[in-house]
Formats: C-alpha cells, sequence, structure tokens
C-alpha cells in the first residue's frame, strides 16, 4: 500500500494493490510519511474500503478526523463490531 494523503498521524489515504483508494487507521500509521511512501501493514487497525467513486466521501471523512479524535473513531468502530456480532446470534 502506497500513501495518496495524510489526514493526521492516525489516519491516510491509501492506494491497495489493485489501485483501489482505502483509508487506514492506526496509532502513528502517518506519522512522517508523505505521498507515494509505502505503509506498513502491521500497523493497520481499522481499513475502510469504498466501492462507490465518489471524491466527496474521502473529502467529508477528512472533515471529519480533523473535529474527532482518533481514540473517538476507534471506540465507535469496537461499538458498530459488537453490536453487528450480537445482531447476527440474534438472526441464527
Amino acid at each position: 500500500m502506497r500513501v495518496v494523503k495524510v489526514f493526521n498521524n492516525n489516519a491516510v489515504l491509501v492506494q491497495n494493490k489493485y489501485g483501489l483508494e482505502e483509508i487506514v487507521m492506526g496509532k502513528g500509521i502517518g506519522f512522517s510519511k508523505f505521498p507515494g511512501d509505502k505503509i506498513e501493514e502491521q500497523k493497520i487497525e481499522k481499513q475502510f474500503a469504498s466501492t462507490v467513486k465518489d471524491k466527496d466521501i474521502v473529502h467529508d471523512f477528512e472533515e471529519l478526523l480533523k473535529r474527532v479524535d482518533y481514540l473517538d473513531i476507534t471506540l465507535a468502530s469496537e461499538i458498530f463490531s459488537l453490536f453487528e456480532k450480537r445482531i447476527s446470534k440474534k438472526n441464527k
């Protein structure tokens, strides 16, 4: 994965091996990174791939990252994961 844009120290827009853009998050993943740099995949904690080819989504996410702390996003992601697990258990 190669850096396309660094949002902050913990979130980066990357291009994957298939040429598609993804947003990856991890503690310090964007620190001292510049477009074209390689991302250490072991640092990736969360990965978001969009099937939508809409650049506005990336812009909206960037704006969100400016206002919301990384730990809050991580907590929200964990809550959604727990919710998904409970819903899938109830539907079995």
